[in-house]
């Protein structure tokens, strides 16, 4: 299978669930999104294309510890090392 066949668990940008269709992105001709949330990628594009890893970690960490205070506490390194090996950060053909 190849990989833009894949329907992702989670977004490979800011690793939010991708359960269900209306948490996927978008992309330029319509059709949702295999890969990327609809937070990080609207109609073929990311909604901040400028952004790098760094700043991914930080934001998306602080979403999550709003959601789940005490899983942030224990897994902040995990989840750190998590978003850094997401396709979005990890693949050269960007």
């Amino acid at each position: 299978m190849s990989d833009g066949n894949k329907n992702y668990k989670k977004c490979q940008s800011c690793a939010l669930a991708i359960n269900n269709d209306k948490n996927r992105g978008t992309n330029e001709d319509g059709t949702l999104s295999t890969k990327y949330c609809w937070h990080c990628y609207k109609n073929g594009q990311f909604t901040q294309p400028n952004i790098n890893c760094d700043e991914m970690q930080q934001i998306s960490f602080s979403f999550f510890k709003k959601q789940h205070p005490i899983k942030a506490f224990f897994f902040r390194k995990s989840y750190f090392k998590a978003i850094a090996k997401l396709s979005r950060w990890t693949d050269k053909n960007k």
